[in-house]
């Protein structure tokens, strides 16, 4: 039976159906400048996510840091208001406001 009289068959004597890709043994300068740009990426993304993750951690110092401080100047305010109330000042008018 005849192939090619079928409708529909196919010509399989193209061996290279992509001839852009250019698939030989050596790889041609393109595909070194593409895989060079990839590696560069990755790189890139490394870099940045090492950086976020050093943020990150700064970003959780500080944050430990200012709550440090809300427990320090919550505490002068206990001070303040024991201060005035030792004084003889009324309790409505002890608490520091602000």
């Amino acid at each position: 039976m005849d192939y090619t009289s079928v409708s529909g068959a196919q010509n399989f004597e193209q061996t290279d159906f992509y001839p852009e890709l250019n698939l030989s043994s050596t790889p041609s300068t393109s595909l070194w400048s593409h895989l060079l740009e990839y590696v560069r990426m990755v790189a890139l993304f490394t870099r940045l996510y090492y950086e976020n993750r050093l943020i990150a951690a700064q970003n959780f110092l500080l944050s430990c840091k200012l709550q440090g401080w809300a427990l320090v100047f919550f505490s002068l305010k206990v001070q303040i208001f024991f201060t005035r109330l030792a004084y003889g000042r009324p309790v409505s008018e002890c608490w520091p406001k602000g």
